[in-house]
């Protein structure tokens, strides 16, 4: 049973108050409203903003957010068209043309976010019309079925797996090999996503996870908060008063950024040397963020080290912590990242590590006396078992016998403990033989699952 719960912190600025309005009158979890809120918030956050992560990489406000329930029980619709309830409030436009709910292909995606295409563009000048500027397309892909898209991600001429990443990072996207190529120049994409626990676990795809398809997700484990059995009012006044507020943030931080990137093009107009930075509005850190960052990018070094295969899913934790970040701040007007921001991004990210830790089954430590009474053999076979999860999730072999030993102390222990550490694992490692190598070369490698499994009655 998952139990635990974000950082107040979380709730902070207007999305946070949003949350509060709307929580006692939903059955969602409300850091599944939360999570939802700010992937759609971003998506209507202009797409030239960007945050210098460090001096070469330049991010989109973008957040990608995945709530992972039980059917039904998880409630992870409600919280999702809690969210959109209230972005209809914000811009019923922006909801009702820029929300992508299915997708099929990578292509189909590049299609429904493309530039106009070469004849599209000389018929309009044919006709005298204006041609508008290229990219910069803004959607929230809305997946509410993510399973199947795990499914659509792999195999022969698969491309959306690909196709995915590429627009996290904000890159231009093309088909280029058809007869008439198609091409989205730096679409603006969010995401939220629906799985369940039992379909995450059955799909999940080795190739996707070394190549850094879920690393590219803030993981969410939510679940139904109450029954209610009668509507229950909210403050509708001030919901409409802070949904007004937010539409009026995000059209003064947008105007502000337009008339800043306008001024920027046109001083580098004749620039040949120009590197691009002129098309791009930097959102910034307050001094007081500056140095709070600098301890939570400590913290976040050190995590590292926990588990390697918890790596695969949250190798991207700075960029996400200042998308969000970005998102808070842009959301409250402002054009600085400050400490409160930054604390409630790293907050949200703290409690996407517990939720995918939970989901991948690495908060379980092996008990005291569970499957043995010496607590050493059990932390050496946890310690084996996370070598062998990692190197099956990159797809490479497994562990010799003396790659074994050295986990668990090397020329300190019996050949018979090492029999003992691998007997712990049990029919979750296979024993073959190292490719090229001779008849003594015994290479373990994991057979067992890569996360926790569950059914719609739990773990």
């Amino acid at each position: 049973m998952f139990e635990d719960k974000p950082d107040e912190a979380v709730y902070t600025g207007i999305l946070g108050e949003i949350v509060k309005i709307l929580e006692p009158s939903e059955e969602a979890d409300p850091i599944g409203i939360l999570a939802s809120l700010i992937s759609l918030t971003s998506a209507m956050v202009h797409p030239d903003i960007r945050i210098p992560i460090s001096r070469s990489e330049r991010h989109p406000v973008t957040a990608w957010t995945m709530l992972v329930g039980l059917t039904s029980r998880g409630r992870k619709g409600s919280a999702t068209n809690a969210a959109l309830k209230t972005g209809r409030k914000v811009s019923r436009t922006f909801v009702e043309n820029n929300v992508l709910r299915s997708l099929a292909s990578g292509e189909g995606l590049i299609e429904a976010i493309a530039d106009l295409s070469p004849k599209e563009i000389r018929e309009m000048e044919e006709a005298g019309q204006a041609i508008p500027e290229q990219g910069g397309q803004s959607r929230l892909l809305y997946l509410s079925e993510y399973g199947k898209i795990m499914g659509k991600s792999v195999g022969p001429g698969a491309t959306l797996g690909t196709t995915l990443r590429e627009a996290w990072d904000g890159e231009t996207l093309a088909v280029p090999t058809r007869n008439n190529p198609i091409k989205a120049t730096r679409p603006h994409l969010s995401a939220v996503a629906h799985v369940t626990p039992g379909e995450f676990s059955d799909r999940l795809n080795l190739t996707e996870l070394a190549g850094g398809s879920y690393n590219r997700w803030m993981f969410f484990y939510v679940q139904q908060t109450k029954v209610l059995a009668d509507d229950v009012p909210i403050d509708e006044a001030k919901y409409a008063a802070l949904c007004a507020k937010l539409r009026n943030n995000l059209a003064d931080v947008g105007m502000k950024a337009q008339t800043v990137v306008e001024a920027q093009k046109a001083a580098c107009a004749d620039d040949e040397n120009d590197d691009g930075e002129a098309d791009f509005f930097l959102i910034e850190r307050t001094p007081e963020a500056k140095e709070l960052w600098r301890d939570i990018c400590a913290t976040l070094e050190q995590q590292k080290a926990m588990s390697p295969i918890l790596d695969s899913f949250t190798g991207r934790q700075r960029p996400h912590i200042m998308r969000t970040a970005a998102t808070y701040a842009i959301a409250d007007g402002r054009t600085e990242i400050n400490e409160v921001d930054l604390a409630a991004a790293y907050e949200l990210f703290e409690y996407s590590l517990k939720s995918i830790r939970y989901v991948i089954g690495e908060d379980e430590d092996i008990p005291e006396g569970g499957y043995s009474a010496n607590a050493k053999l059990n932390e050496d076979a946890k310690n084996v078992a996370a070598a062998l999860k990692q190197r099956a999730a990159n797809l490479k072999d497994g562990l010799t016998r003396t790659e074994v030993r050295a986990i668990c102390g090397g020329n300190k222990v019996s050949a018979t403990y090492i029999d003992e550490v691998l007997n712990v694992l049990g029919d979750n490692i296979s024993r073959g033989q190292k490719p090229g190598a001779g008849r003594s070369a015994v290479l373990y490698s994991w057979t067992g699952p890569l996360v926790r499994e569950m059914t719609e009655e739990g773990v």
